[in-house]
């Protein structure tokens, strides 16, 4: 059994994957493996990593590249990795990221010493050159219900990349997301709740999210925005299901409100376009009579709350421009 699996899709990243491979099979962590899962990408993607692959021939052994039988999107293609992964944690790497070349064995060297489940880092925000470090938290989680309060509320992001996670955790009472937007969410709340160990954090970035503006999901069109929202309402209905189904939803209603809030949030660069107003309101109409006294929203959100209900979307407009 490899210590650690590395699932990683693939699709229109010929422009990085060479990056993100190299900074992969460069690893210090001898015993891992390596998932590739080709989701039939257009490009000469393949073709570049297996070239890469020449340069490493220790790691062929370790490295699976498999092609999905059609273009399936994020969800499914996350799935087979995690169907088909061996190791004894399992993490993901965007194909358009690379990584530091010992956070694998940093990783599963912290999950070991402190006999932890889930481990969670910091990582840095790129363009290529220049690089923010973005703080994923600010201390140990006090246990794992505190851990999926702040998942739910998105005080902490529930990016996969982001986390080390036994295999065990999803391997009995899990349910995959079938939509491709709010997926990471709804797998980690599920293996956040399933385990029996630690949840630790370590204050450290180690992963290079690359921030890049023709990914799906800086794209700003009004139907892919759409198309987000609703994934996010249906992997959102699913996390709702899952918490009902454990006796949580009535202990968390500050942050499934505040979840519903960021899915609408979605909506704000196009909302002085016709008839999305109507749609932002309607979405999660229910958050509407108490949305400003939830005890968990920040004075930003509950700000833009009002604005946004009194159809100011010239200063909505401003402020996102400021806060970004």
């Amino acid at each position: 059994m490899p210590k650690v699996s590395v699932i990683i899709p693939i699709y229109g990243v010929e422009q990085y994957i060479e990056q993100c491979a190299r900074s992969l099979f460069e690893q210090t962590l001898d015993d891992i493996e390596f998932l590739f899962i080709d989701d039939c990408t257009p490009d000469r993607s393949v073709d570049i990593l297996k070239k890469v692959l020449e340069d490493y021939p220790s790691r062929k052994k370790q490295t699976i590249i498999h092609r999905m039988n059609s273009n399936s999107g994020q969800a499914s293609v996350r799935k087979w990795g995690m169907q088909n992964a061996k190791g004894e944690y399992v993490i993901h790497c965007d194909s358009d990221d690379w990584v530091e070349l010992n956070i694998y064995e940093t990783l599963f060297n912290y999950a070991v010493s402190t006999n932890s489940d889930i481990v969670y880092y910091d990582f840095y925000k790129s363009d290529g050159e220049k690089h923010t470090i973005i703080k994923r938290w600010k201390e140990q989680f006090k246990d794992k219900y505190s851990f999926l309060r702040l998942l739910i509320s998105a005080q902490v992001t529930g990016s996969v990349c982001g986390a080390l996670c036994k295999r065990t955790l999803y391997q009995n009472n899990f349910t995959y997301p079938d939509a491709n937007m709010g997926e990471d969410l709804a797998m980690m709340l599920q293996m956040a709740y399933n385990s029996t160990n630690r949840i630790s954090y370590i204050s450290k970035p180690l992963y290079y999210y690359r921030d890049n503006m023709s990914s799906i999901s800086k794209t700003h069109s009004m139907a892919s925005i759409e198309k987000r929202i609703n994934d996010n309402i249906v992997n959102g209905e699913q996390m709702f299901m899952f918490l009902q189904k454990m006796g949580l939803t009535n202990t968390m209603t500050n942050e499934i409100e505040q979840y519903k809030f960021t899915v609408r949030k979605q909506y704000l660069p196009i909302l002085n376009k016709n008839g999305f107003y109507k749609k932002w309101k309607y979405c999660y109409p229910e958050i509407n009579r108490h949305y400003l006294i939830n005890k968990v929203a920040s004075i930003r959100d509950k700000v833009l709350f009002v604005l946004c209900y009194l159809r100011l979307y010239h200063i909505v407009l401003k402020l996102r421009t400021i806060m970004s």
